[in-house]
């Protein structure tokens, strides 16, 4: 991958599952609203969305009963035309392609500053 060279900026959205499995309901609220605002905005930016690989599979064990919700959520991002990228392995080809980082404090969120990329953290109760 490139980096983006036309006027649309892209957004690396990532997701953990330590942040999924602490704030539950109101992360997976907060997934939903962003998805608003990025299909709002989709004349101005495209986003790789990033969930870590584990993400589904422990909120199955835990919280089997948020895994429609989140299912929801990973539909709604896809009517965005977002990009899901569900592998850790694949976040180093998105780095490059990046204008910018959102999402939860990560190795992710690091290395997008090293890079000096404006970066953004979400919080569910924002």
């Amino acid at each position: 991958m490139t980096k983006n060279t036309s006027s649309k900026k892209t957004i690396l959205y990532y997701i953990s599952t330590a942040v999924v499995l602490r704030d539950k309901e109101l992360m997976l609220e907060k997934i939903e609203k962003n998805c608003d605002v990025f299909s709002d905005n989709s004349d101005r930016i495209s986003i790789v969305w990033m969930i870590q690989s584990d993400c589904r599979e422990k909120l199955e064990i835990f919280f089997p009963e948020l895994l429609p919700r989140f299912d929801h959520a990973v539909e709604l991002l896809s009517k965005t035309g977002s990009r899901l990228e569900e592998s850790d392995d694949k976040t180093d080809t998105c780095y490059d392609e990046c204008d910018a980082f959102y999402g939860d404090w990560s190795y992710a969120a690091w290395r997008c500053l090293k890079q000096k990329k404006p970066v953004m953290i979400q919080s569910a109760m924002v």
